[in-house]
């Protein structure tokens, strides 16, 4: 079983990251009841599956947390350790942080 290649896939996360963080604060907010999951090909020729999550950061529903996580499938998606993760904060006003 081959290991999934960590500067790979934490450069496509990374990517899809960016892409996400252009989109607008209620499109955002749609993810809080879905997942944003793509399945991508890196330059190894490697596939990956790529998750992007919403979730609120706080009581006054202000600021939401995206999450993004990335795997091969392998074993270590499989047994759910040391995930490649990569988050970012949204405001309503367009920020992100």
């Amino acid at each position: 079983m081959k290991k999934m290649h960590k500067i790979e896939a934490a450069a496509l996360l990374q990517k899809r990251m960016e892409e996400i963080r252009l989109r607008t604060f209620p499109d955002l907010a749609k993810l809080l009841d879905t997942a944003d999951v793509i399945e991508v090909v890196g330059e190894t020729g490697k596939g990956y599956q790529i998750e992007v999550n919403a979730f609120w950061d706080d009581k006054a529903q202000t600021r939401l947390r995206m999450c993004g996580s990335i795997d091969d499938g392998g074993f270590r998606a499989w047994m759910n350790w040391k995930p490649l993760v990569q988050d970012f904060f949204a405001f309503h006003d367009g920020r992100t942080e």
